[in-house]
């Protein structure tokens, strides 16, 4: 019997995030675990290996500094949407989508569609507090 597949998306860097860690790590013991995440680094060398065994991770950066930067500045779901499409031409067939944060949402949205799989959304972003980092309240 095949395990089943599960695409986690995270659209933040998760070098030393470890929620999603716990979260991947807690996967991968029952499901084989695709870690989607921004920006492009090499995670693997930071992180602890008894945390992040059975986890592959993916990083979904543009490469271009001018690409970067108009992702970073324009709408969030364009950045989202760059990652669907980024995870669908990999072309794997998931049973799951686990979307870490708010901002993942319509990406995971995108791969759960194209797959018929079943969206799991991780709501801790959904709190006042956390929501006003992106609408500061001393902002000009």
């Amino acid at each position: 019997m095949t395990r089943k597949r599960v695409c986690m998306i995270a659209n933040l860097d998760v070098t030393h995030h470890s929620r999603v860690h716990r979260a991947a790590a807690a996967l991968a013991k029952h499901y084989a675990v695709d870690l989607y995440h921004l920006p492009e680094q090499d995670v693997r060398e930071t992180l602890n290996e008894s945390l992040i065994e059975g986890v592959n991770f993916y990083a979904l950066s543009p490469r271009g500094k001018l690409i970067t930067k108009i992702l970073d500045h324009s709408a969030f779901w364009l950045l989202s949407r760059f990652s669907g499409k980024q995870i669908l031409k990999r072309g794997i067939k998931y049973d799951a989508v686990y979307t870490h944060d708010i901002l993942a949402v319509y990406a995971g949205a995108m791969v759960a569609k194209k797959n018929n799989a079943v969206i799991i959304h991780d709501v801790h972003d959904l709190y006042t507090e956390v929501i006003n980092q992106f609408f500061p309240h001393k902002s000009s």
